[in-house]
């Protein structure tokens, strides 16, 4: 996989991507032809199925829905905090 951030999260992704082998990281506004050439024939003299089967499987249990479970289970959280201490605060002297 080549990677081309151009903002925000995207140089955390990429960053990530090489760090684990998945793919390659390129500058998209500095990149030469000669540079692009020598990461594409790097990544494909490399080519790692397992280590790609791996990272398959693991991100397709996760899946879109993962992040929005994790929210609501953060939130339902942090409201029963919130609910529960609602009775204490209500305790408390008014200045």
């Amino acid at each position: 996989m080549m990677v081309f951030p151009f903002s925000s999260d995207q140089f955390n992704i990429a960053y990530d991507v090489e760090l684990h082998g998945l793919g390659a990281v390129l500058d998209p506004n500095r990149f030469t032809r000669e540079v692009f050439l020598d990461r594409l024939a790097f990544l494909l003299g490399r080519r790692n199925e397992v280590e790609l089967g791996r990272w398959r499987e693991h991100l397709s249990r996760r899946g879109p829905d993962f992040a929005v479970r994790k929210i609501q289970g953060t939130q339902d959280s942090v409201g029963s905090v919130a609910r529960a201490a609602e009775p204490a605060c209500m305790a408390l002297p008014r200045r």
